[in-house]
């Protein structure tokens, strides 16, 4: 239950002057690194920040990927994580990456029918109306 708590709120610092340094500050935003050194408390991600310190290049490498959600974590985190936990890592320091990493999260778990959009019928659509349950279009440009 932490891990998808964390994966809804992140994580947050409540006392900086407790908190390691950042060894990636040359790259890694201090809002990255909060993110981090919270995950590092939960169970599976103790070590987290340690591997930080020991290959800041190849945590360096995956973060400027242009698909980190595609590309293997450094060191043993890429085994060592499920494909939710990966989520939280890409939560914490690519959240630009979270709706793509969802997407085949919930493709992989659930099926890709709960990611597409369904098919407009819209003879079914226009049969399923009456003078009490009109129909409303509503126009927008595509997310695609």
């Amino acid at each position: 239950m932490d891990e998808y708590n964390f994966f809804l709120r992140g994580g947050v610092v409540f006392d900086r002057e407790n908190q390691m340094d950042n060894p990636c500050s040359g790259w890694l935003s201090d809002v990255a690194w909060d993110n981090i050194t919270e995950l590092e408390k939960l169970t599976n991600f103790h070590g987290i920040i340690t591997s930080f310190e020991q290959y800041p290049r190849d945590w360096n490498i995956w973060y400027t990927a242009n698909e980190p959600e595609n590309t293997a974590l450094p060191g043993e985190w890429d085994n060592a994580c499920n494909e939710l936990q990966k989520m939280l890592i890409i939560r914490s320091l690519r959240p630009d990456r979270v709706s793509f990493c969802a997407t085949s999260f919930i493709t992989n778990n659930l099926g890709s029918r709960f990611v597409e959009p369904p098919v407009l019928d819209t003879q079914h659509v226009v049969g399923d109306s009456s003078t009490k349950t009109p129909l409303i279009f509503v126009l927008s440009q595509s997310s695609r």
